[in-house]
């Protein structure tokens, strides 16, 4: 993608929450991946990472990244004094499906591409949830 695309798309951003699984399959391909892909935005990006997960132990010797043991709406919270007024953007489809039933979710965008990605978590798959327009 266009360096400016790419800048313009990350200036909004102050704080990313992503989940621990993301970030396990990150590290493990990093070397895989190249430099414009090892880290968010191609590196253009700077800010906040929060790592949400139940073991912050075993990420405290990443300083790239903040790692809570708190629930999604607290991290949110946190999140938001963290993004000193710009946007905080979920990468895992687990917690904005939270978010979206905590009703934390000002605005909604997905990118995808025309390929079989296989396993996953689905982002809309909430049995018996409620209906968000």
């Amino acid at each position: 993608m266009d360096g400016e695309v790419v800048a313009r798309l990350a200036e909004p951003v102050g704080v990313i929450i992503s989940g621990r699984r993301g970030y396990d399959a990150a590290i493990a391909l990093a070397a895989e991946r190249g430099e414009l892909t090892s880290e968010a935005y191609g590196g253009v990006w700077d800010g906040v990472e929060i790592v949400l997960t139940h073991r912050p132990e075993e990420v405290a010797g990443d300083p790239s990244v903040t790692a809570p043991d708190v629930d999604v709406a607290e991290a949110i919270r946190r999140a938001l004094e963290l993004a000193d007024g710009k946007d905080v953007q979920i990468i895992s489809a687990d917690i904005a499906r939270q978010a979206l039933e905590l009703d934390l979710v000002d605005e909604l965008q997905i990118s995808s591409a025309p390929v079989m990605l296989g396993d996953g978590t689905r982002a809309f798959s909430v049995p018996g949830g409620r209906r968000i327009d």
